[in-house]
């Protein structure tokens, strides 16, 4: 479990996974497939997300239910980069809190802009930026014809239709220019997780346990949820709570896991966190599709009552 957490917090910053399998890539007839029949074999996708400490790139589709709207990203490096990756400090039952580490290398690796330090504590040059090139989205929405897709180049803001994220249907990205080989990545549309809500009211209280409700989705393979608890504001607590929990509609969040958040006396971030994943692995490392759909709301501190 411990793992899985490590993998999802390293791959989102700060989206979550409960990633479902999702079959290898096959050729479809699709004009897409169809211009590139006579290349090589693409490389075989596997299931979730990119193992710990390979991510080079990904291409992200967040539904954020509060603002009914999807983002579109993608990114690629040269490299993985070790800065600022979070590690597991403290775990209780399904929840780990994490705080961003970077690898320290003795001695000094140099300009922190030409220079990092690696995993095994090596010094390297410093991960660059790459071209991911165009890469082309279908939603497989059932009864729209054509198919909706869109070409991205950098990132993309959809609001109409929304939910956009047909839960079970296929999501498509196909990949044939860029600084990498084609690939074709599948993940499924997910339900909505919202509305989330705290029963007693939008508050902790330091040192008691957090109970969340959700809907649950009932979507057959995907079977899990992430729940993070992370600051608001940047001058809050420096790490995340983040739990991996049975897709049922309700959990508790351990009371020592709320201690470490509420210790700063700060409004909190609440999130619930519904996703299916592929990745594969390139030439320059391995690239990711990752479909999220997420709900959640602002805690306060509890007030103190008079003594």
């Amino acid at each position: 479990m411990v793992q899985r957490l490590v993998t999802f917090v390293a791959a989102t910053l700060p989206l979550a996974c409960s990633a479902a399998p999702a079959q290898p890539a096959e050729r479809d007839g699709s004009a897409a497939d169809a211009a590139t029949a006579d290349a090589a074999p693409e490389p075989t996708p596997m299931p979730g997300l990119c193992p710990e400490g390979t991510g080079v790139g990904g291409v992200v589709v967040f539904q954020t239910e509060p603002e009914a709207l999807t983002v579109i990203s993608s990114w690629l490096m040269n490299a993985y980069d070790p800065r600022a990756r979070p590690q597991p400090v403290a775990v209780d039952g399904d929840c780990v809190y994490m705080m961003p580490t970077t690898p320290v290398c003795d001695p000094p690796c140099g300009d922190v802009y030409q220079y990092v330090c690696t995993l095994d504590h090596r010094c390297m040059p410093a991960p660059q930026m790459r071209n991911i090139g165009e890469i082309t989205l279908t939603f497989g929405r059932p009864g729209m014809d054509p198919d909706p897709f869109i070409t991205l180049a950098a990132s993309h803001d959809i609001v109409d239709p929304f939910p956009l994220l047909v839960p079970g249907a296929e999501i498509v990205a196909r990949a044939r220019t860029g600084d990498h080989e084609p690939f074709t990545l599948r993940a499924l549309g997910v339900a909505t997780v919202g509305p989330v809500a705290v029963p007693g009211g939008p508050v902790f209280t330091g040192g008691q346990p957090l109970a969340v409700t959700w809907t649950p989705g009932g979507q057959p393979g995907v079977d899990r949820v992430s729940v993070k608890l992370s600051s608001t504001f940047d001058n809050g607590p420096p790490g995340d709570v983040v739990c991996d929990f049975a897709d049922t509609g309700a959990a508790v969040i351990p009371a020592s896991m709320v201690n470490r958040q509420a210790s700063y006396g700060m409004a909190l971030q609440l999130g619930v966190y519904r996703s299916t994943a592929q990745s594969v692995t390139l030439t320059p490392g391995c690239v990711y599709l990752q479909v999220t759909s997420v709900d959640g709301l602002q805690l306060t501190p509890a007030p103190i009552g008079p003594p």
